[in-house]
């Protein structure tokens, strides 16, 4: 059913060209949904930007994920961490 939801809004999205405002704390949605996101907490503007601007600003770090094939590297990636862990620090570093 969520992604049927999803699949819905983006498609009205398009077709319509409609701005669409999704209050949410599932960040799976968020992720195959927002190009912008706000963030707010306590009624403070924490953020306000692209996806992507968010993890760059409130994470130092990235995962590297390496597979091996009897020594060889056969897959080598780097990512950013998991957006619920993003959203967890910039809720740590901000103050009520």
């Amino acid at each position: 059913m969520q992604q049927r939801i999803r699949a819905f809004i983006t498609e009205y999205n398009q077709r319509y060209a409609a701005t669409v405002l999704l209050t949410s704390h599932y960040m799976t949605d968020v992720e195959a949904l927002c190009r912008r996101v706000i963030v707010i907490h306590h009624g403070k503007l924490l953020f306000d930007g692209e996806l992507s601007a968010l993890v760059r600003r409130f994470t130092a770090q990235k995962t590297i994920v390496v597979r091996l094939a009897d020594l060889p590297v056969v897959d080598l990636t780097v990512e950013d961490p998991p957006i619920e862990d993003v959203i967890e620090q910039v809720f740590s570093q901000e103050s009520p």
